[in-house]
């Protein structure tokens, strides 16, 4: 009887080593529950832009999809890797197949990444993983859709370690429109086109954790002399003098971020500049109108303060009201308001 308890005993030994061994190969330990995601978006105003709308308010759509990417430390790899997940209109994000989480020791982690809108035609995003998990989308500006970057780190000690994991959603570009006015007591003139000048027409945008956060930024940014990136072509609209609206308002482009005070290759003179196209009422010979970026003002409360805004930030709407006079002269006025209804101008460009 006591050889039988012995023996007995060293069986059940034998499973646990057994059972023991197998965690170590894996190094990982799963209770079935699902890896589950969440999203959300910072404030944008709800404004159109040229192809479809601004993601706007801190909710997705049923349909919206993401692409997820997750780091997983005890695997030593990726369990998600330009992962599609699918807003349903349960009001669920689903994807498939269902990944669990398998917590390793106590210093485990998991790393998520997320792109919207998730692509299925190239450019496709890129991932690396030394020294740390960085995802990078190479954006076009003649793409024009609302790129948005999240990131989430979930580490083995935390409390309720299996909960959903909740992205928000940052804006990588920035989107710019422009109102024109006809200040004239007397003519009219007919707008043609309108552009932006030595600003970056396509970049990389990325995102990675850093000390436990996500962080944002753009690399590579591609810059040509003096072609035209964004505006409009062909407008042939006709603005009326003695109005008070503005005669046209374009939609939003959505931009790169860039510093607007950086000239493009040292004495060239070729500053990121806005462009206007116009011809005068009663004239065959269209005329254009440029101004410096760099050379705008941020107002408060309607007094100018001379503090030029030198630099478009993602997430942010800027609103360039372009007041043009052709009574004797052309004066443009340059007003930005960011969705935070901050106001700038030029004190008055006389040309």
């Amino acid at each position: 009887m006591q050889n039988r308890i012995i023996r007995i005993a060293m069986a059940l030994a034998g499973c646990i080593l057994l059972a023991a061994g197998c965690i170590r190969r894996s190094d990982l330990g799963s209770d079935g529950t699902p890896i589950g995601f969440a999203a959300g978006s910072a404030l944008l105003r709800d404004d159109a832009t040229k192809s479809g709308t601004l993601k706007t308010g801190t909710q997705f759509t049923t349909g919206d999809k993401i692409a997820v990417f997750g780091w997983h430390d005890a695997a030593g790899g990726f369990i998600f890797n330009d992962q599609p997940v699918e807003l349903k209109s349960s009001g669920r994000w689903e994807y498939a197949p269902v990944q669990p989480w398998e917590w390793g020791a106590g210093s485990d982690y998991y790393d998520f990444l997320a792109i919207y809108p998730f692509r299925a035609a190239e450019p496709y995003p890129s991932v690396v993983s030394s020294p740390r998990v960085l995802v990078s989308q190479s954006y076009s500006t003649s793409d024009q859709y609302d790129l948005m970057m999240g990131g989430v780190r979930r580490r083995a000690e935390e409390n309720d370690r299996n909960r959903t994991v909740p992205f928000v959603f940052q804006h990588m570009c920035c989107a710019v429109r422009i109102l024109v006015y006809n200040d004239s007591q007397q003519k009219d003139f007919t707008l043609n086109a309108y552009s932006f000048l030595n600003i970056a027409s396509q970049a990389v945008a990325r995102v990675q954790i850093a000390g436990d956060a996500a962080a944002f930024g753009w690399a590579e940014a591609q810059r040509s002399a003096e072609i035209p990136v964004g505006g409009a072509s062909g407008i042939a609209q006709t603005l009326s003098h003695g109005s008070s609206g503005p005669g046209y308002t374009s939609p939003f482009d959505l931009l790169i971020p860039l510093a607007l005070d950086e000239e493009l290759g040292t004495g060239t003179g070729h500053w990121p500049k806005l462009v206007l196209n116009f011809t005068k009422d009663g004239s065959a010979v269209p005329e254009d109108v440029e101004v410096k970026l760099k050379d705008i003002c941020r107002l408060d409360n309607d007094t100018e303060t001379q503090d030029p805004i030198l630099q478009w930030e993602p997430g942010v709407l800027y609103t360039y009201k372009i007041h043009i006079k052709v009574d004797g002269g052309i004066v443009v006025h340059v007003v930005t308001t960011d969705w935070d209804v901050v106001e700038a101008e030029t004190p008055g460009l006389l040309i």
